[in-house]
């Protein structure tokens, strides 16, 4: 028993075996096009934003759209969550620490700010959440 006790530890002080998150959009906020890259993956595609100034990237992982805001990247449209609870913890699938949202309705939630970034929110679609948007730096 006392011979499995270090690997017990290692595992708990790791936080885990896995980490369940989609995407870790705190990690990526204000990271540069190719640092994103080096840590999601090359984007499927980019082009102009038409929402603000700044090149807007898809990526597959969760199907996230980055617009990168003078060269940083600075909002976040998460696609792929049609198959996830629409709850105040699925925020935590963002890379986000636990926190209640600020407002809420049966249709969305709101945090603002959370984690040092401006705005996250969460949109249901049917019975289940639809998307996130997360705008980091600007609004």
């Amino acid at each position: 028993m006392l011979k499995k006790l270090p690997i017990v530890f290692l595992v708990l002080l790791s936080g885990g075996c896995s980490d369940d998150a989609l995407i870790d959009i705190p990690e990526l906020a204000g990271k540069s096009k190719s640092e994103v890259e080096s840590l999601i993956g090359s984007p499927v595609s980019c082009g102009q934003s038409t929402l603000t100034k700044g090149e807007q990237c898809k990526f597959d992982k969760a199907d996230t759209d980055i617009v990168f805001v003078d060269g940083k990247a600075d909002w976040f449209l998460v696609d792929g969550m049609n198959h996830l609870e629409f709850s105040e913890s699925t925020i935590e699938l963002l890379g986000f620490e636990p926190q209640a949202p600020n407002f809420s309705l049966s249709v969305a939630m709101t945090w603002k700010p959370i984690q040092g970034l401006a705005y996250a929110a969460l949109y249901k679609g049917g019975e289940s959440a639809d998307y996130a948007l997360v705008k980091a730096f600007t609004e």
